[in-house]
């Protein structure tokens, strides 16, 4: 029985040492755990900016309104009746520089905000010719009679009509007059009462329908001379200058 026992104890022991060996293989076993890492790219993203396209705004323009004798001929009435009365007053040179600069002024303002009539009248040529500025230098004493004598076909209520060496029928209105001489070389005025300064031999008729003088004189020489055409008259004949119109 002791053997036994002794036996026993001896599987005991190989049991036991067994057992530690299995434990401690088990317990030094190390499981190595390999880990991949995964770089994904870097992906950059550029976002549009929003296009805005802004409407350009819309401009009407107004069309201009037509240039007439009376729009004229109403904007240049009071500087015509002052350079006429500086005429009258016999004015000198500066005094009638200034005026017709206003008068350049005036019309070239009329030209920008005004279209032109289409058919291209007489009267408007006269305007444009007076957005020239003046066109009788040097000063030689009359230098305003050209000037009136535009500012007549104009149209400008109160501009005197001027009357030059020659014959000249009678009419109703300077506008025909202006379109006879033009169209045909015939010249005519209206009926009135005329001046002409600083003659020399100056000679002057009126005549009838059958070129009989109705009334005439000769002056050898004066600062002023006076002649008063009249409706019934046919024609008037003159070797004088120039002479403009002071009254009705």
């Amino acid at each position: 029985m002791k053997r036994n026992l002794a036996i026993l104890a001896a599987l005991a022991v190989v049991l036991t040492a067994c057992s530690g060996s299995v434990t401690q293989e088990a317990t030094t076993t190390t499981t190595e755990t390999t880990t991949t890492t995964t770089i994904k790219p870097t992906t950059t993203t550029t976002r549009p900016r929003p296009t805005t396209t802004r409407p350009k705004p819309t401009t009407t323009t107004a069309p201009k309104p037509e240039l007439t004798q009376e729009i004229a001929g109403a904007a240049l009435q009071d500087v015509t009746a002052r350079l006429f009365g500086a005429w009258k007053n016999r004015a000198g040179q500066d005094e009638y520089a200034s005026l017709d600069k206003e008068i350049e002024g005036i019309v070239r303002q009329l030209l920008a905000s005004h279209s032109k009539p289409a058919d291209n009248p007489p009267w408007l040529q006269e305007l444009v010719g007076l957005s020239r500025g003046m066109d009788e230098l040097p000063y030689d004493g009359l230098f305003p009679e050209g000037t009136f004598t535009k500012l007549a076909i104009v149209g400008v209520p109160g501009a005197p009509v001027t009357l030059y060496a020659g014959l000249y029928s009678i009419g109703d209105e300077w506008t025909e007059a202006t379109e006879h001489y033009r169209t045909s070389g015939l010249k005519s005025t209206t009926p009135g009462t005329y001046v002409v300064y600083d003659v020399e031999d100056c000679y002057w008729e009126r005549l009838d329908d059958r070129g009989e003088i109705i009334d005439n004189n000769f002056i050898m020489a004066a600062p002023r001379v006076q002649a008063t055409i009249r409706a019934s008259d046919y024609a008037f004949n003159s070797e004088c200058g120039r002479w403009v119109r002071v009254g009705g």
